[in-house]
């Protein structure tokens, strides 16, 4: 089975609609569409509504804040509005994905067709500016004007397959989002999510998560199993919400996933202003990055930065994106330990086949036997016993567990491997 996004990449699901002329769709009524927007900051308004003053009166608009301030100017603008425009209060609790889970779930589900959009704000003088390109990213490939929006409704209307649609990532000068990995640490919470939610499809942590921002088109329909949910605002963090690894940023990162699992297909949308200049600025930026590598370091083949690379993100990914458990708790499992700890990775625990001569914790950390040990996706294995039982190890994993389970050997390779790594890392 393949992972979102690379079936993505190989089917070339990449949709460009024309920004400034409504094209033309067989049979194309006025479906029930909701446009949900959860708005924070105040002194941002205008600059959203701007955005919603320019749809069709036949998309039912519904804001939610939990900022007093706020909803009283929201109130006043669906007062003067001509639209079907409400404004909900919600709790300060789960931001912009409890307002689509929680405060708004209920009435999603009664529309064919849902778009989300929320606001967002950079915070520091480095990421105001790439804050707002990331916001005008967004919000131009969702609703970047009437006749864009109605090229979507068009679209989706015209293929069944189709259950979401999301904005690329931006290209950033301080921002790293859209850079190498965008699991952060939110692999493993991501797969707890999904098995909660009873997916039955490939997450692989060596390929990105196709979308972030929180910022889509969907048909419901293709949502139901994160719709049929029914969530409370204390299934998320309070506020401060700590900036990665929670609930709210692996729903962020599993929603292609359910889409897929429900048997629709996932594409990148685009309008055709926004594609051009996106493609021109990066082709710029690629251009200065390959000029300084080349005389930096003598690389300049992409195939060769990719060759120098790969194995080490490999490595890395593997190490960051799971739940680390050395299976093995005796000579070889504790050198497993030592090394990845010596090398600042985390480790979870330890598995062995049987409690007997061995130690119940080990500096701090569970020894857990087979019985007492619950698989998760997410989880993966250091392998650290004798070679000659790696292989009886290994066949014991597949079979216990996932015969995908991931897996690495601790052995003087992988030793060598991680110092070459390393040694890589000081050239490029």
């Amino acid at each position: 089975m393949m992972d979102v996004w690379e079936k993505v990449k190989e089917d070339k699901e990449y949709l460009v609609l024309p920004k400034k002329f409504r094209m033309e769709f067989e049979g194309t009524a006025s479906p029930s569409v909701l446009l949900l927007v959860h708005l924070h900051y105040e002194d941002t308004l205008e600059f959203y509504l701007k955005y919603i003053d320019e749809i069709s009166d036949y998309i039912d608009v519904l804001f939610t804040t939990s900022s007093i301030a706020a909803e009283k100017k929201l109130a006043d603008y669906c007062k003067n509005s001509c639209k079907n425009v409400a404004v909900e209060r919600k709790k300060n609790r789960g931001r912009d994905v409890s307002s689509f889970l929680v405060t708004a779930r209920e009435r999603v589900m009664h529309y064919k067709y849902v778009c989300f959009v929320h606001d967002k704000k950079g915070h520091n003088s480095d990421d105001v500016d790439d804050t707002k390109k990331f916001i005008e990213g967004l919000l131009d490939n969702t609703l970047g004007s009437r006749e864009y929006v109605d090229n979507i409704i068009g679209y989706m209307e015209n293929d069944n397959e189709v259950g979401l649609l999301v904005p690329p990532l931006p290209f950033f000068k301080y921002l790293q989002h859209c850079y190498g990995d965008t699991w952060y640490v939110n692999y493993a919470n991501s797969c707890r999510l999904a098995e909660y939610l009873g997916l039955n499809i490939e997450i692989s942590w060596n390929s990105r998560p196709l979308s972030l921002g929180s910022v889509f088109w969907a048909r419901t329909d293709a949502l139901k199993k994160l719709l049929e949910i029914e969530w409370s605002y204390d299934d998320f963090e309070d506020e401060p919400m700590k900036e990665d690894g929670s609930l709210s940023h692996a729903i962020e990162r599993i929603i292609p996933y359910v889409v897929c699992d429900a048997g629709y297909k996932v594409k990148m949308v685009a309008s055709d202003k926004y594609i051009f200049e996106y493609a021109s600025e990066l082709q710029q930026a690629l251009f200065m990055t390959y000029c300084w590598i080349r005389e930096e370091y003598g690389i300049y083949p992409y195939r060769d930065i990719e060759n120098r690379i790969t194995p080490k993100m490999t490595f890395l990914n593997f190490m960051r994106h799971h739940d680390i458990y050395i299976f093995g708790a005796r000579k070889y499992g504790r050198l497993a330990y030592e090394f990845f700890v010596e090398n600042k990775f985390e480790v979870k625990g330890f598995v062995v086949t049987s409690l007997e001569d061995n130690e119940e914790l080990i500096d701090g950390l569970p020894v857990l036997d087979l019985e007492h040990y619950t698989y998760h996706k997410g989880d993966a294995f250091i392998i650290g016993v004798r070679s000659k039982l790696v292989g009886e190890v290994v066949d014991l994993i597949k079979e216990r567990f996932d015969a995908d389970c991931p897996y690495m050997v601790y052995n003087e390779e992988l030793v060598q491997r991680w110092d070459e790594i390393k040694q890589q890392s000081r050239v490029i």
